[in-house]
């Protein structure tokens, strides 16, 4: 199994935790709390990570002084993986769905990732920022830069097995014929 899922499932669980607590409902987008805050961190770090090292992998003759920041992960990645930018990410046990790479262009970032910014700047007249959308849109947005990076790093999609799949997100866009068990995973999948 790739160490980036690992990564990501780590994070995941976490959030599985905290929908104990938080049921992972648009009524309750707007609670913030410290469990949120980590989640959404941890997550943009391993965004920031990860998309680095997809740079890297797509334009090789770049420096890595000039592969820095949101903006020019988008400009690179997006080169590249166009859809990216439109894929569908679905909790759905939860009935949740949401697009966490939409608004990304290399002028503008997602809102989660400026509410990381934010948390991680000044954290204490931003902490609201530190709410259950935010943690949705950063995890979702790092389990789809993981499916692409993957891609762009072997040639090839993701294969998840029931014993290393994530419990709790998936892509929208699944194969009529994948299995779904325990309301979110999934074995077969297209990128857009």
């Amino acid at each position: 199994m790739a160490n980036e899922l690992e990564y990501y499932l780590s994070i995941e669980s976490d959030l599985e935790v905290c929908s104990r607590y938080v049921e992972l409902s648009k009524d309750n987008f707007a609670t913030y709390s410290v469990e949120f805050a980590k989640i959404i961190m941890a997550a943009s770090a391993e965004i920031d990570t990860l998309s680095k090292e997809m740079c890297k992998l797509i334009a090789p003759e770049m420096k890595p002084k000039d592969i820095k920041g949101i903006g020019k992960y988008a400009e690179i990645i997006l080169k590249k993986h166009p859809g990216l930018a439109g894929i569908e990410m679905v909790i759905p046990r939860y009935e949740l769905s949401l697009k966490p790479w939409a608004d990304w262009s290399k002028t503008t970032s997602p809102n989660w990732w400026q509410s990381n910014n934010s948390i991680k700047h000044d954290r204490a007249n931003n902490f609201n920022k530190a709410n259950l959308e935010n943690a949705i849109g950063a995890l979702a947005g790092l389990l789809a830069l993981t499916l692409y990076f993957y891609l762009e790093k072997n040639g090839k999609l993701l294969d998840i097995s029931a014993f290393s799949a994530p419990r709790l997100l998936g892509v929208a866009d699944i194969d009529k014929d994948s299995d779904w068990i325990k309301g979110g995973i999934f074995y077969s999948y297209n990128l857009p």
